[in-house]
């Protein structure tokens, strides 16, 4: 029997202060056992307070000056121990079952390269205020290219605090995550398909999706509108496309030739869990975290 995979969750932080430990407490407050993860905090300052607690979460603390998201990453990889990645914004939240649901579609499925979650949007205060992602479990490899297609139009190539991935993915794309910065959320995807693995959207919230004034997303009273925008700016971030068109080459299923293809599989998952909206006292400010 293959061993469950050891997960590593990078948590990146870059100037902003107000929301780290609540990102960092709702990770150790997982279901999971504590045995199975680590957390490792990368950022760019320096805050007594914020790294007394660290330090007596035995959290691993890295500074870094680096500016953008993937040199980030590269740097808590050479400290992580995980086989498997997963990422959290230091102003979003993991939901209590969110690592558990990790484990069990990596430890299940060989073939899985990508995981991603649902959102459960929330605002500054961490009320909720609109959901995003599938209806149903969808998987799919990269000969259905069609699906790709499908995750921009849903607004999947976004959010990474909401995906997962398996080490060597990263590891074997490391020049071009070394140039990445908002990119880096389609990227994830795009580097597993293209690497002949198979990737799972999750119809689950498992992420806490905060909205506010110091993040890049739009503010619009709607979240049908703010989703839409989010998927086509996650289109238009992926500048330098020729970094993950390389990516493909040699690999197991080669560069798309298109992006339309057969419709994502619907699979069976465990039934979403319900969500009881109950607010808790984080360093940062209460927030939704009662799953049940």
């Amino acid at each position: 029997m293959t061993a469950d995979p050891y997960i590593s969750i990078i948590v990146t932080a870059y100037n902003r202060k107000k929301y780290l430990l609540g990102a960092v407490q709702s990770v150790l407050n997982q279901t999971l056992s504590k045995d199975l993860y680590e957390v490792i905090v990368v950022k760019n300052f320096r805050d007594e307070a914020i790294d007394r607690r660290l330090e007596e979460w035995g959290v691993a603390d890295l500074r870094s000056e680096s500016v953008g998201i993937g040199p980030k990453v590269l740097e808590a990889l050479r400290f992580a121990r995980g086989t498997v990645i997963a990422f959290l914004d230091d102003d979003d939240e993991f939901l209590p079952g969110k690592l558990q649901a990790v484990l069990r579609a990596f430890s299940s499925r060989p073939e899985l390269g990508f995981y991603r979650n649902n959102l459960l949007v929330v605002n500054d205060s961490g009320r909720p205020i609109g959901r995003s992602g599938v209806r149903e479990a969808v998987e799919a490899d990269c000969s259905e290219w069609g699906p790709l297609r499908y995750m921009a139009a849903h607004g999947l190539l976004f959010n990474s605090s909401s995906m997962a991935i398996r080490r060597e993915i990263l590891e074997g794309g490391a020049d071009a995550l070394q140039r990445l910065d908002l990119a880096i959320d389609s990227y994830y995807p795009l580097r597993a398909l293209m690497g002949g693995y198979r990737a799972l959207m999750d119809p689950r919230p498992l992420t806490a999706y905060r909205v506010h004034g110091d993040s890049n997303a739009l503010k619009l009273g709607s979240f049908g509108p703010f989703r839409l925008h989010d998927a086509r700016r996650s289109l238009r971030d992926l500048k330098d496309a020729k970094l993950v068109l390389k990516a493909a080459k040699g690999s197991r299923c080669g560069a798309p030739a298109s992006w339309f293809g057969r419709a994502p599989r619907a699979i069976a998952l465990p039934e979403p869990a319900r969500i009881n909206f109950m607010e808790t006292n984080h360093p940062s400010g209460p927030l939704i975290m009662a799953m049940s």
